[in-house]
This record gives C-alpha cells, sequence and structure tokens, in this order.
C-alpha cells in the first residue's frame, strides 16, 4: 500500500513540473512591444503610483497628443502600463465597429504606436 502511494505520489508530482514550462511561457498573442519608450522600467513595476512617478508627462497630454491623431474617433479610455519595461499611456478609442489604441511615450510625449482592430 506504501509502494503504491508513493508511485501516485511521484506520478503527480512529476506531472506538475512537466506542466511548468507550459505556464511560464507567455501568451501566444502577447508579443513583446515593437518600440522602446524614453523611459523604462522593471517588468514587475505594474502598480499605478509607481508608474506615474516615473511619468513625466500627464495623462491629459497623452490623450491630447493621441486625439489628435486619431481624428474622428471617440475617446474611450486611458492607462499608465509598464508595457515589457515600457512606462506609456495606452489611449484607447472606438468608433463604430472599430476599436484604436494609440500608444504614447510616458516620457516625451510621442506616439509608439497606433493600432486598429474590429470590435467583438
Amino acid at each position: 500500500m506504501k509502494k503504491t502511494l508513493l508511485w501516485m505520489q511521484a506520478l503527480l508530482f512529476s506531472g506538475m513540473l512537466l506542466m511548468l514550462p507550459a505556464a511560464a511561457k507567455p501568451e501566444k498573442d502577447e508579443a513583446p512591444p515593437k518600440y522602446h519608450s524614453s523611459i523604462q522600467a522593471p517588468k514587475t513595476d505594474e502598480k499605478p503610483e509607481q508608474l506615474k512617478k516615473l511619468a513625466k508627462i500627464t495623462e491629459k497630454d497623452a490623450i491630447q497628443t493621441a486625439t489628435a491623431k486619431a481624428g474622428t474617433s471617440k475617446f474611450h479610455k486611458v492607462e499608465l502600463e509598464n508595457e515589457d519595461g515600457n512606462v506609456v499611456y495606452v489611449v484607447k478609442f472606438k468608433n463604430g465597429t472599430q476599436e484604436r489604441e494609440i500608444v504614447v511615450d510616458a516620457g516625451n510625449g510621442k506616439i509608439l504606436a497606433d493600432e486598429i482592430e474590429k470590435a467583438d
């Protein structure tokens, strides 16, 4: 009985170990950004208050910059984020069936990315 229990525990443990590499991999649709912001932070800094201390421009400045680029798209929301070590504002717009994300550098206010996707 003890041998059977030990074997079962060993099999369970080995199965857990096999799952670790899969859990550590990022999701396929989470590719690293193709830009490099002027403010870099450790990838683990996710707290808004930490990121706000690093940002050189305000949320309002980021919205103004993105709105000028977005044209007729309707402003939806803005978030200060750490995207793979890049401190950026992600400004989101909606226009009918499309969603647009404009990424603004939180350090110098430059637009780093502009993506348009179909809304779900």
